[in-house]
């Protein structure tokens, strides 16, 4: 073996970053946000859009890439929200948390006819070697509700397909999973009795058929995903919904789940998976030895187990599940075969015991022990969170007693300014004031389906460890999975999860039910907050948002009602 000294080594790192920093590019991109007429079921209405799309376009780099994004807010109606700010899922944001896009945490809104340039960076030299699916959304109320959303892709080809050995990863074969609403997000108020809106259709890649009018026009636009024989694909799906947990599963076909939330996992087999809103898996789709057909993709709203009563052939009332008859489905079609629709699920080969991911189950591809001593409640730091909710008093839900009301100054704004405690930082009683370095555990209370559970929760500015998922006594310290978004389970349930205070700023923990969100289920971890203002210096266009959302609203601003109430 040949022995190199250590000024050699250093000199062959040096050589190897300098190799990779040359590699890196700055992805620099203009997307606008506009408010436009659309009928992805049936129905149509206005929505707020990315670049005219729904789901907005696919923003994509490679790993080690500096990102510079600008949003151009050109919204006009006045049936939806005019001001913005976008959030983008997943990045960690080390050293730019001022780009996290949480309207009220990390920015003021951006207002009408102006622009915001979101930066971040994926290299190993910033502290965020990061990759995988990601998504960005509106974080302003619930206005992603009314369409803004579409994949972040991060890639790293080269590692990522010699170890899953796949042929094809293309914007072709992204699946976007979301509900869709008749209604304005900004219709939904919380109050006394008030409950979130239900989704009207379920949508895939932005097209679906209302179940209550499935019309012909509506059940041919169904999205379709072309493949061909004899291929591995890596799927890469995204679930964007504002409500609604989904059963993903793929007609006649097997998923090998790969990536969650960004992180590679072991390769997975199962027949069907649980999504929750926010998260995102990969799996590896195989099409050698299957008949070239047309499948049925589906997504059976988990949350939602109702069937829609149709009208039968003979025009009386028909109950049939809800995943037939053309709803909650997008096509799977060979090349070459017949261009038809797929056939009935019962027509088949399904799984008498189909495979169901366990989250239990899942292991990184990498083993990585979890931070801190291998014992639950024995962390630097341990919170446990527990939420209620009283919809006769006021229709708000409240973690630990309080609920999360959105700060007049964002909370980012505030630390820049001065503000170090929690006796100093608004909003107080949702406020988690934690030092630098330190192994956080959190324990996340399930709640009953009366009260909207399972409650899917992601957390900003970092991966966490999963030390115990819901639906699952089994804790794991020594190789768990890391991701961004969990679900709570049910009453009598817990999640618990782990991370190190490493990234200095103020970070959301929060339902990712939208609805939920704007009923103030959420906390803010503002993490070292003594080097916050050092290691986050902010943009010129940062430092001008408040300024000029201020004035926005003094002038009767479309939002001033609502900014009044506290809720953004």
């Amino acid at each position: 073996m040949v022995a190199f000294s250590s000024s050699t080594r250093q000199s062959i790192l040096a050589l190897a970053l300098s190799a990779t920093a040359a590699l890196a590019a700055t992805v620099q991109r203009e997307i606008s946000v506009t408010s436009n007429d659309v009928n992805p079921d049936g129905f149509a209405r206005e929505a707020t859009l990315v670049d005219n799309q729904l789901p907005g376009p696919v923003i994509k780099g490679n790993m080690g890439d500096r990102f510079e994004i600008t949003v151009a807010n050109d919204l006009q109606s006045d049936q939806m929200y005019k001001v913005l700010s976008v959030h983008w899922h997943g990045i960690h944001m080390y050293h730019t948390t001022w780009s996290d896009g949480s309207a009220t945490v990390s920015q003021c809104p951006v207002i009408p006819n102006n622009k915001f340039t979101y930066v971040w960076d994926t290299s190993e030299a910033r502290g965020s070697r990061q990759s995988g699916t990601f998504w960005y959304h509106s974080h302003f109320s619930s206005q992603y509700c009314d369409g803004l959303r579409g994949p972040l892709i991060i890639r790293d080809d080269a590692e990522d397909k010699k170890k899953f050995n796949y042929d094809i990863d293309s914007e072709d074969h992204i699946i976007s999973l979301g509900d869709w609403f008749h209604s304005y997000g900004k219709d939904f108020h919380p109050g006394p009795f008030s409950r979130p809106q239900i989704p009207d259709s379920i949508i895939i890649n932005g097209r679906g058929v209302d179940p209550y009018n499935p019309t012909k026009a509506a059940i041919d636009a169904l999205s379709v995903i072309t493949v061909q024989p004899g291929k591995r694909y890596r799927m890469r799906v995204i679930q964007m919904s504002c409500y609604t947990a989904f059963d993903y599963s793929i007609d006649g076909h097997a998923l090998e789940i790969i990536e969650a939330d960004s992180i590679l996992m072991k390769p997975y087999t199962v027949d069907s998976v649980t999504i929750y809103a926010g998260q995102r898996y990969s799996h590896i789709l195989d099409t050698r030895n299957k008949r070239p057909d047309a499948y049925w993709i589906r997504a059976q709203p988990e949350r939602l187990k109702i069937k829609y009563a149709i009208r039968g052939a003979t025009g009386a009332s028909a109950t049939v599940p809800y995943w037939k008859n053309s709803t909650n489905v997008a096509v799977l079609r060979y090349t070459n075969s017949p261009n038809q629709w797929p056939v009935n699920a019962s027509d088949i080969s399904v799984p008498a015991t189909p495979r169901i991911l366990n989250e239990t189950a899942m292991r990184p591809y990498t083993d990585v022990r979890a931070p801190g001593n291998p014992v639950v409640g024995a962390a630097d730091i341990n919170i446990t969170l527990s939420t209620t909710f009283n919809s006769t008093r006021d229709g708000l839900f409240r973690i630990n007693n309080s609920t999360f009301t959105p700060p007049r100054v964002p909370m980012l704004l505030q630390i820049m300014s001065g503000a170090r405690d929690a006796a100093d930082l608004m909003p107080q009683g949702t406020t988690y004031v934690l030092p630098r370095d330190k192994v956080v555990e959190v324990r996340i209370k399930g709640t009953s389906r009366e009260t909207g559970g399972p409650h899917p929760f992601h957390l900003h500015g970092h991966d966490f460890y999963v030390i115990k998922a819901a639906g699952s006594n089994v804790t794991n310290f020594v190789n768990p999975m890391q991701r961004d978004t969990i679900s709570s389970g049910l009453e009598n349930d817990e999640a618990i999860i782990r991370f190190k205070t490493d990234n200095p700023g103020p970070w959301f923990l929060h339902c990712h039910l939208d609805w939920h969100l704007d009923m103030g289920m959420g906390v803010v971890f503002a993490e070292d907050t003594k080097r916050t203002k050092a290691q986050n210096p902010v943009s010129q266009e940062w430092n001008e948002l408040c300024d000029k959302y201020n004035n926005y609203v003094e002038s009767g601003g479309e939002n001033r009602e609502m900014d009044e109430e506290g809720q953004i």
